[in-house]
């Protein structure tokens, strides 16, 4: 009896593991991202960037142009997009444009901040998330994820 509840709960516990690992791969499924593209050149000598399936990324010490990367979806889907800003000096602007130019989300940082917000994307678009610095000393962290619709379950 003993050995089959041992065997219960570490069916349980695997599928329970299995289950956020479909889930956290999901988080993109519909998104794809290529960039950074830069539109102007960087001379910031410490630029260091990079870019994931669901993020991307930057450091600088005086970052003044314009960076964006494409966010492609295959399917409408619901976003969270979430962004970490540093800003020790300078100012930062973030924005979402669709391929019509349309705006879908502006922001102007003059100061560190942490927020997220939401966007709905239609199928077969591309956006751009542009930052934009004027002698900014700092960093951007940008995270996006597919929204679900899924119940939560308490077990």
């Amino acid at each position: 009896m003993k050995n089959q509840i041992t065997q219960l709960v570490v069916l349980f516990f695997m599928a329970v593991n299995v289950s956020a690992q479909s889930s956290a791969g999901a988080a993109t499924k519909s998104i794809s991202a290529a960039g950074t593209f830069f539109k102007t050149p960087i001379t910031d000598a410490r630029w260091n960037n990079a870019n994931g399936k669901s993020f991307t990324k930057a450091q600088y010490a005086n970052y003044s142009g314009e960076t964006e990367i494409r966010l492609n979806t295959e399917w409408e889907v619901d976003a969270n997009i979430k962004l970490a800003i540093t800003l020790v000096k300078g100012e930062l602007d973030v924005e979402m444009v669709n391929s019509k130019g349309e705006k879908v989300y502006s922001r102007k940082f003059q100061e560190s901040e942490n927020l997220n917000f939401d966007a709905h994307l239609e199928a077969g678009e591309t956006y751009l998330i542009r930052f934009i610095g004027r002698g900014a000393k700092g960093s951007y962290y940008c995270h996006w994820t597919e929204k679900t619709n899924q119940p939560n379950i308490t077990i």
